[in-house]
């Protein structure tokens, strides 16, 4: 009687839940499939149902730092320039938004045109075609150069698309090109480019190598193409040589004699509505490189837009690969499960957990930006669930092998479900929880398309674990049970056909003779015992040896070989090398100067840092989504009113001249908002007589108020001075964050800052006071670069000479921080550099944990992390290796 029931009781708790599941299952089995499916199928519809079909329309969007310091900074001040702009409750000086004409002046743009109705300039939103000019060619200003330049620009006007998608003139007639040939015609009085001559083409380059010293400089350039004097008439000649030599000539040719590329503009916006046409248009364009007579000169690359249409359409035709795949996978599956049934089923738990994972992560987790990084998830889930179906059928059979040999009762098939759970459960839990756990370490990340991914990832494996731990096992149980009957079904086993039993047999013996070489071939290769112990000795060393070269090989190949390095292009590579639109933005694009006024043998962007007061760099929006970026948090405790504030900001503008990396030749020309103290200093001197009205006077906005002024003059002034230099003319003076910003007049009713102004009034010692934040603007001497070291050592000076100017701020100016545009860039890197050891380490340390649980021997899971760890070194290096050789002889891009 005891021995009955000690054989009915499971001996251990764990035990008991398995033949608990494992009873569940072979009892209810096709009722618990189809409700699992089901409930799986209606959130898949859900999600996309309420959520709509994943949008890659901005796939630049998400790859930026959030809730770092340097971010942190950048978001307030782009809030603050956004706020700025709409003048709903900052303005540039008080009541600046009820003077609409002035604030669309300071913001238009100049758009000259001609007579004939066609833009006079080449501007942005123009479509651009890079020529690549090879041996004579290189002297573009040469008849003959330009004679096949021109003969091009007649094969794009005589496309079948051109006249549908240029912009017309008066005439209804397509508006002209903007290329070198072209101009020289105009300059020649030729009608068509094809007619010019020889001396034509001297007599160009001669006025144009006269006239490029007038537009050096932005002073210089607008005194000689806008007012059109201190140069000479041909200089000016409606920007002829000035748009020919910074729009259509990369920018050695001059100073090498030697052009490598040259661009031709088309009057075809690139924006157009029609982008059927466009695509056909682009097609055309690239296939001219086949119908030019000569190899001298062809077609690298163009640029009309929809770059990111583009790539959602490559991303969209690439997926045909994974369809391949799954195929592939599909068929081996198959062939190991012997059954379509598992195969079809098991595949199907694979998409629903996908459906199922993006119902989570849109409406569980309410995540509204979908990066187009989650589509690997879908090659990830395909990978690791096809490895458990496979698991699970082998352990099944080896559960029925098992019990058979054992003469163990085959109508329990309830034993089959208990022996199958027990041996894979643990196995696929720990490989779960460690795949999961590696993928939701990234979340240390704060690269919001790093985060995102790893939860969409991390949520798909958890899912896929789940339906394919209940599906799998009652699909095969199904199976067998469906096989089961087949044979009740046919005759009786005398009345088969002799063919069909003989296959029967053959098949038996085929896999008995199989099992029997693989288990000998395992035991000859991991047997610890002692007739087989020099073989094992020379495996072990073997595979000790191979794994410590592999290791080697890799740290060597990571570290000297393919030297993977941070990015060093802030513009991410979206289409391949090879692809027209991406060798012009990253190879033909970059040789033309990025301003009219920069030397072209020398990167001239210099590095801006501001200094704001007023608002708190802080980051209040939401961390998963890179289109809500909060809004700005004020600081109630500023103010610049008290004489102290006052002595001490004109004394920082002095402080910050003596700094080592400020540009000394930046307080040329008109910078009278860089530090608004002292602009503000030299405006009240003015004299108090109104010439224009003399009844009325200045005071006390003049030279009868001594600095520091008190606190109702400094208010009353400050907001007048901030006027009038923005009223300065746009030809002298372009605004800019930098200054003071005033609350305007609805501030009080708007409601997302209403409780702002509350406590601005409360905690402020004037609650009268309107300014609102203060920016100091300082131009550096140091060139803007995308190396980190450079910029790192940058920063580090920066943080350290405004931490010593800061420590003898004043109270109301000691919240201040900086901050530069051209960080953002390095703190990317920076997060790449730091975040990832960070969470390599962290996904690391889990997968330890987990295996030392597993496996109940530290030795054991040390040696397996040390795999895995070699074999993601050396799949890195392979990686590395290849893009070396791939892409660094085309155009030295870093993988």
């Amino acid at each position: 009687m005891s021995s009955d029931l000690e054989r009915k009781l499971p001996s251990s708790c764990p035990n008991f839940c398995y033949e608990l599941i494992g009873k569940f299952f072979t009892h209810y089995p096709a009722r618990i499939l189809v409700v699992t499916l089901g409930f799986a199928t209606i959130l898949s519809w859900i999600g996309l149902a309420k959520n709509g079909l994943p949008e890659f329309s901005d796939p630049y969007l998400g790859f930026q730092t959030r809730f770092t310091p340097i971010a942190n900074r950048l978001i307030s001040l782009e809030n603050l320039r956004l706020e700025v702009n709409k003048l709903e409750i900052l303005e540039n000086y008080p009541a600046e938004h009820q003077s609409e004409r002035e604030w669309k002046r300071k913001r238009r743009k100049r758009s000259i045109t001609t007579s004939s109705g066609c833009t006079e300039f080449p501007l942005e939103e123009y479509g651009r075609i890079g020529l690549e000019l090879r041996g004579v060619a290189k002297h573009v200003l040469s008849r003959e150069t330009l004679a096949l330049i021109s003969y091009f620009q007649q094969l794009v006007q005589a496309t079948e698309f051109y006249s549908h998608l240029c912009e017309m003139d008066l005439e209804r007639n397509c508006c002209p090109m903007w290329s070198l040939p072209n101009y020289v015609a105009i300059w020649a009085n030729k009608s068509n480019s094809l007619e010019i001559e020889t001396e034509d083409v001297l007599s160009f380059t001669q006025n144009m190598v006269e006239c490029n010293g007038y537009y050096v400089n932005k002073t210089s350039n607008e005194e000689c193409l806008f007012r059109r004097r201190s140069c000479p008439e041909e200089c000016h000649h409606g920007g002829l040589f000035h748009t020919a030599l910074y729009y259509t000539m990369d920018k050695f040719s001059l100073s090498k004699n030697s052009t490598k590329y040259v661009m031709v503009v088309l009057p075809i916006p690139k924006s157009s509505q029609s982008l059927n046409l466009m695509d056909n248009f682009q097609q055309e364009i690239w296939s001219l490189r086949l119908s030019l007579p000569s190899k001298m000169i062809t077609v690298a690359g163009f640029d009309f837009g929809g770059r990111e249409r583009i790539f959602k359409q490559y991303l969209i035709a690439d997926l045909q690969y994974v369809a391949i795949a799954s195929l592939i996978i599909f068929a081996i599956v198959l062939i190991f499960t012997k059954s379509i049934f598992v195969t079809l089923i098991s595949f199907g738990v694979l998409l629903l957990s996908l459906g199922t994972s993006y119902f989570v992560y849109k409406t569980i987790f309410g995540i509204s930006y979908f990066p187009f990084m989650n589509m690997l998830v879908t090659i990830i889930i395909l990978g690791i669930g096809t490895d458990s179906t496979l698991i699970v059928s082998a352990a099944w059979e080896r559960s029925k092998l098992s019990r058979s040999e054992r003469s163990c009762d085959n109508n329990e098939p309830s034993r089959f479900a208990v022996s199958t759970l027990q041996d894979t459960t643990i196995t696929l839990f720990i490989t779960t929880c460690t795949t999961a756990g590696a993928f939701f370490a990234s979340l240390t990340s704060s690269i919001t398309t790093i985060r995102c991914f790893s939860i969409f990832a991390g949520t798909a494996i958890i899912i896929s674990f789940i339906l394919l731990y209940i599906c799998v096992p009652l699909t095969l149980h199904l199976n067998d049970s469906i096989w089961h009957q087949i044979p009740e079904l046919l005759p009786r086993v005398s009345q088969r056909s002799k063919v069909l039993e003989k296959s029967l047999l053959f098949c038996k013996k085929l896999q008995k003779v199989q099992n029997k070489f693989c288990c000998s071939s395992i035991r000859l290769l991991f047997s610890s015992g002692v007739s087989y112990t020099s073989t094992s000795i020379i495996f072990w060393f073997s595979s000790f040896i191979l794994c410590t070269c592999v290791v080697l090989w890799s740290s060597y190949g990571i570290l000297y070989g393919s030297k993977f390095r941070l990015p060093n292009s802030e513009e991410f590579q979206l289409l391949s090398s090879a692809h027209p639109v991406e060798v012009f933005s990253r190879v033909v694009e970059p040789e033309f100067s990025e301003s009219e006024y920069s030397d072209p043998n020398v990167n001239d962007l210099k590095v801006t840092l501001y200094l704001v007061w007023g608002i708190l760099p802080a980051d209040n929006g939401n961390a998963l989504n890179p289109n809500d970026v909060g809004k700005l948090q004020f600081d109630s405790k500023f103010s610049l009113s008290p004489s102290v504030n006052q002595k001490w900001m004109r004394k920082l503008c002095r402080e910050i001249q003596k700094l080592e990396f400020y540009d000394s030749n930046s307080n040329a020309g008109l910078n009278l908002d860089s530090c608004f103290m002292s602009t503000y200093i030299r405006w009240m001197k003015r004299d108090c007589l109104n010439f224009i009205d003399e009844k009325n006077s200045y005071k006390p906005c003049c030279n009868t108020s001594k600095f520091p002024y008190e606190y109702g003059t400094f208010f009353e002034c400050i907001g007048f001075a901030a006027r009038d230099v923005y009223r300065t003319p746009s030809f002298y003076f372009q605004p800019d964050i930098a200054g003071p910003k005033f609350f305007t007049h609805s501030f009080n009713h708007n409601e997302p800052y209403a409780h702002v102004q509350k406590n601005i009034t409360q905690l402020r010692s004037f609650p009268s006071e309107t300014l609102a934040t203060y920016t100091v603007r300082i131009q550096t001497n140091v060139t803007y670069s995308v190396v980190y070291e450079k910029m790192a050592i940058l920063y580090e000076t920066v943080e350290k000479s405004f931490e010593q100017l800061m420590r003898t701020a004043p109270e109301g100016l000691e919240n201040g921080f900086i901050v530069s545009p051209y960080f953002e860039f390095y703190d990317l890197q920076k997060s790449l550099l730091e975040e990832t050891w960070t969470s390599l380490l962290l996904s690391v340390g889990l997968c330890f944990m987990f295996l030392c649980v597993a496996s109940k021997s530290l030795i054991v899971s040390t040696g397996a992390v040390i795999c895995i760890f070699a074999i993601g070194k050396s799949s890195d290096a392979a990686f590395g290796y290849y893009c070396t050789k791939t892409y660094n002889s085309v155009n030295k891009l870093d993988c």
